[in-house]
């Protein structure tokens, strides 16, 4: 028997009841240098636990292939929690959502024959397995039972939501068993999907944002003799690339909210009590069945009481009064705020075009059809399709379809740029007039749906063909670009004037300690890389308008900037801020009849 038990509408360690105060904080979302200072926070607020995912597509990033070093070494970041003296929930998947590409699920899951995720078929089953009986005997050996923090584990997260297939969530609840999990299991689901993964042997936990008494008096109907656990407890909204602004709630009215959590004898985990950043292009996206395409910002701020940059906010002090109601040992000292610094402005000095560089990349594959990235095995980034076409002709070019957004070049200059969500992606009629053209197709993969129906299926590229008219082109080229990092390009002198996709180079001196700073966004499109580390991408169609860089990415001495720019800079500057930027704010109360 585990000394932990949920029963009785109670959560027991060691034969006594605890009340359950816990917070989100993803440590695949903060540099690992601060993994601690962010646990800390949580902590003095008044949280006696923390929850994080775990990613399957970061952990097994190619089948059979595993990587538990740096910011994937989720023991190390568990191990903090107990140091820290709380306790730790765990939700590893296999399919996990957390606005991430393809809901944590790896790419290569669609390359094995006859597979069908999250379900009860044999081939993803067999690849599930495979990757528990590396990842699951880790966190098994965490366990309160072994002398480590964690005390429950979810499995799968918000199936009821995607399907109903009990015979699978039986199989994911035997394979956790079999591996050593002897805490208790759960799923979590807004309550009117939670019968759909309700399975006996695995508890209920809710997840939900508003209408806390009703959503408990459900879960009670659902599962009498379960403790009353709030999974997801949501604090705000994540943010898309072209939102109306970034979702804000009322501090007041979410700690009333888990006030009436507590006071129900409820147990409660903040999603998410840190906010944190999608750093690199790994950001997830989402699209409703018949609805538009809305790829996730890089910032995964969620309104958190600790910050994306760590600051103390107003719904922190309004949570931690709560808090303190119900754990009356929550320490009455708050954190100091991070230092932060707008750097100033440093100037691009130097530049290296795109197309000037194609030999600089892994030689290019070649197919009489264009490839899906993942037919080429890459997840995230670019591919350059190439094309050579034969002219005098005039035609526009379509793209069937786009998967995300494509720029379109011919001759080395640009000729239109393509999105996901346009009717019809296409360009204007364009003139071909030499014996041979070169069409360029850069493609970005702006984050594969991470929930509903489209998950496993969102194929990123040029998915289908390139057309003139009815007619189909062949014999392409593809330039792979994944961007986890920049090298062997060779920067000439900066070119403010190009509006061809280039690096730009950019260099800054600090003296004395780093501190956090704020990248503005420094053109149209791309993302930036500092001292060789992917920061995210960037976008000026808001509402997020700077990067979050935590001054331990930052050294003293010289740090370079490169800045992939995919159109055009808008200054011959790199700036900094001190703070986040955002276009607009919109409240919470204004969006959640969306979600």
């Amino acid at each position: 028997m585990s000394k932990v038990e949920f029963k009785k509408r109670k959560v027991f360690i060691d034969g006594a009841a605890e009340q359950i105060i816990s917070g989100a904080v993803h440590y695949f979302r903060l540099p690992r240098a601060l993994w601690r200072d962010r646990l800390e926070r949580a902590k003095s607020m008044g949280c006696n636990a923390i929850e994080s995912y775990i990613f399957w597509n970061l952990t097994e990033p190619e089948q059979g292939k595993f990587n538990f070093d740096g910011n994937n070494d989720f023991e190390a970041f568990f191990k903090i929690v107990h140091e820290l003296g709380m306790y730790a929930v765990v939700r590893p998947g296999p399919y996990t959502c957390s606005e991430h590409d393809n809901g944590g699920l790896p790419i290569w899951l669609g390359n094995i024959p006859g597979m069908q995720i999250r379900c009860s078929n044999a081939p993803y089953l067999k690849a599930v397995r495979d990757y528990w009986s590396v990842l699951v005997p880790k966190i098994a050996a965490l366990q309160y039972d072994n002398g480590g923090p964690v005390i429950a584990m979810q499995i799968e997260n918000e199936y009821g939501g995607y399907g109903h297939d009990l015979e699978y969530i039986r199989t994911l609840r035997d394979m956790a068993r079999e591996f050593g999990i002897t805490v208790p299991l759960f799923t979590a689901d807004p309550a009117h999907y939670a019968a759909d993964s309700l399975i006996e042997g695995v508890h209920l936990a809710l997840n939900f944002g508003l209408d806390a008494e009703k959503n408990l008096e459900q879960g009670r109907l659902l599962r009498p003799e379960d403790p009353p656990f709030v999974g997801e407890f949501w604090d705000s909204w994540f943010d898309h690339w072209g939102d109306d602004g970034h979702v804000q709630r009322d501090p007041e009215e979410y700690a009333s909210q888990l006030d009436a959590i507590l006071k129900a004898g409820g147990n409660a985990n903040f999603y998410m009590v840190c906010g944190g950043t999608q750093f690199g292009l790994r950001c997830g996206a989402n699209q409703k069945p018949g609805g538009k395409y809305f790829p996730d910002a890089a910032s995964y701020d969620f309104d958190a009481p600790v910050s994306e940059s760590g600051e103390i906010t107003p719904k922190y002090h309004a949570l931690k009064k709560v808090i303190k109601k119900y754990r009356p040992q929550t320490p009455d000292d708050t954190p100091a705020d991070p230092p932060k610094k707008a750097y100033g402005k440093i100037k691009f000095t130097a530049t290296a075009k795109l197309f000037d560089n194609l030999d600089a990349l892994p030689a290019p594959v070649f197919s009489k059809l264009p490839l899906t990235f993942e037919k080429l095995g890459q997840p995230y980034g670019y591919v350059l399709y190439r094309t050579i076409v034969s002219g005098p002709r005039k035609t526009a070019v379509s793209v069937d379809p786009v998967r995300d957004r494509a720029s379109v070049f011919l001759n080395g200059k640009p000729a239109g740029t393509l999105l996901r969500n346009d009717e019809s992606c296409s360009t204007q009629e364009l003139f071909f007039d030499r014996k041979e053209n070169t069409l360029d197709i850069l493609v970005e993969n702006l984050g594969r749906v991470n929930y509903g129906p489209q998950l496993g299926k969102d194929f990123k590229g040029i998915t289908g063909c390139l057309r003139f008219g009815e007619q189909i082109r062949f014999d392409f080229q593809h330039w792979q670009l994944p961007m986890e990092k920049v090298e062997n390009v060779d920067f000439k002198e900066f070119d403010p004037q190009t509006n061809t996709p280039a690096f730009h180079l950019a260099e800054l001196d600090i003296a004395g300690t780093p501190v956090d700073t704020f990248v503005k966004i420094p053109g149209v499109h791309g993302c930036i890389f500092i001292n060789g580390f992917n920061l995210g991408r960037y976008w000026n169609i808001g509402p997020q308008q700077t990067l979050y860089l935590p001054g331990c990415l930052l050294k003293e001495g010289k740090n370079e900037f490169v800045v992939f720019e995919t159109d055009c800079l808008n200054s011959e500057y790199l700036e900094f801020a001190d703070s986040q930027k955002y276009s607009k704010t919109i409240k919470f109360a204004d969006m959640i009849h969306l979600i």
